[in-house]
């Protein structure tokens, strides 16, 4: 079945209004809350109306598709399907990103092309508006139409690499090979940080996110200024990752540099650390491993291994 595809924020939808949401500490939450308020973006709107007429018509097409990086909760999908309804936006069927994937768009409209051919569609089409995800549709062969202007503006710092990210478990020897290596004013230490904060390095859950949180305005505000930054923490899981490159200004770089040694030599220097803890974030480290290690598919990160060999 020939199909056309249309992406939604961006392209059918104007999310102007909410992309405020996004400066600064990105609210993805309040972000997706306010799009059952988006306003139509007419001409895309009505070319959907035009080509599903076609498709009933079995003229050029069969299928409307809409293809979007929203997440698949239960509200936020029924606030989709609401908004198409009430703007008579028709369609055939619609794939969503898997809700907890945290993944780049591009990446995650990939996989749905996949399930979009698996489900008998053949597109012919698409409409989108962002240019890593247009770049990605047209590099599997499909004609697309990106809707909307390039990414805005670059930072002045474009094209350097101003963040070095380590990543490693616990008691890997980070702060060490920190120490080692850059200049005391270069590092934002998550430790550091709770110890100037608490005194101590309790792991309260309260204490953790209030040191995030510092940390982050810290980081965001030397990366603005162009200052370079090395990011002393055990960044493990991606969402954690993903959190602290959304910091970076557009155009800048970044780098994770992993950090770790022996399981025997973690246990034997655990410190303050629990056995426990450190099992704990050795397994999670190697459940992590291969994401790391291609930098999480971003383009904008590259990687250096610092393990001993």
């Amino acid at each position: 079945m020939r199909a056309v595809i249309f992406d939604i924020d961006g392209t059918l939808a104007d999310v102007s209004h909410r992309l405020h949401h996004l400066d600064g500490e990105k609210d993805w939450n309040a972000f997706f809350k306010a799009m059952a308020d988006d306003a139509p973006v007419e001409p895309i709107a009505r070319l959907a109306r035009m080509l599903r007429h076609n498709a009933e018509a079995r003229r050029d097409i069969d299928a409307v598709l809409i293809v979007t990086a929203r997440p698949d909760r239960e509200d936020w999908r029924r606030t989709t399907l609401d908004w198409l309804a009430l703007h008579d936006i028709p369609y055939d069927a619609i794939y969503m990103r898997p809700e907890g994937d945290i993944r780049a768009d591009h990446l995650v409209k990939a996989e749905m092309l996949q399930r979009i051919l698996d489900d008998g569609y053949e597109p012919v089409l698409v409409i989108d508006d962002r240019p890593q995800v247009v770049r990605m549709w047209r590099e599997h062969g499909i004609t697309t139409l990106q809707c909307a202007p390039d990414e805005p503006a670059s930072s002045a710092y474009a094209g350097q690499t101003l963040l070095h990210m380590l990543v490693g478990p616990c008691a890997a020897g980070k702060s060490t090979f920190a120490a080692a290596t850059y200049q005391p004013h270069e590092i934002v230490s998550t430790d550091a940080l709770r110890i100037q904060l608490y005194g101590d390095l309790g792991h309260a859950p309260e204490a953790l996110a209030r040191v995030w949180k510092l940390a982050h305005g810290i980081i965001r505000a030397r990366l603005e200024a162009g200052v370079f930054t090395v990011l002393d923490a055990t960044n493990l899981k991606a969402k954690d990752r993903l959190r602290v490159l959304e910091l970076l200004p557009r155009g800048v770089f970044a780098r994770y540099v992993v950090v770790d040694r022996d399981l025997a030599d973690k246990l034997r220097e655990r410190d303050w650390r629990s056995e426990d803890l450190v099992m704990k974030q050795h397994r999670l480290f190697r459940a992590e491993e291969e994401a790391i290690l291609a930098g999480d598919q971003h383009s904008y990160v590259t990687v250096q291994d610092r393990r001993a060999r």
